[in-house]
């Protein structure tokens, strides 16, 4: 794919093996969980990440935020304020958003806020995506 030309993003989450940190020179936009990492100390990964070949290296703290580095600069965007009821599927929306602007655009700015507002509208529902539905706890195919 990246030989085609092809953009690649990967999701690296918290726990990347040296095997998968050997695929950053392929990858357009790397994505990072900063869940072991201080977000003052996040600069220093992101940089390192970036000089290992990924176009864009993205890492996300939760509730403080995400920064990325093209190369050039260093991007900050705070978490945007939400009624969180359910952080399940946060992480996966906020790439989503974030790719689908920065594919747009170029511009990881924007990316980074489209990023935050998908993260944050989804945090909103129980469920993930507002499909949530009730369990039965006395069905037997349950096990508990």
């Amino acid at each position: 794919w990246h030989r085609a030309g092809r953009k690649i993003s990967y999701d690296f989450s918290h726990r990347a093996k040296p095997e998968q940190i050997a695929l950053l020179p392929y990858v357009t936009v790397a994505f990072f969980s900063g869940q072991h990492i201080e977000p003052a100390d996040a600069r220093e990964h992101v940089i390192a990440y970036q000089r290992q070949g990924a176009r864009v290296v993205v890492m996300t703290f939760g509730e403080n935020g995400s920064i990325a580095f093209d190369g050039a600069r260093e991007y900050r965007q705070p978490a945007v304020p939400a009624q969180v009821v359910d952080t399940l599927g946060a992480g996966d929306a906020f790439q989503a958003g974030f790719i689908v602007e920065y594919l747009k655009t170029g511009a990881v700015d924007a990316a980074l806020s489209a990023g935050a507002a998908r993260a944050a509208k989804v945090c909103e529902h129980y469920g993930a995506f507002g499909y949530a539905h009730a369990v039965d706890m006395t069905d037997p195919r349950i096990k508990q």
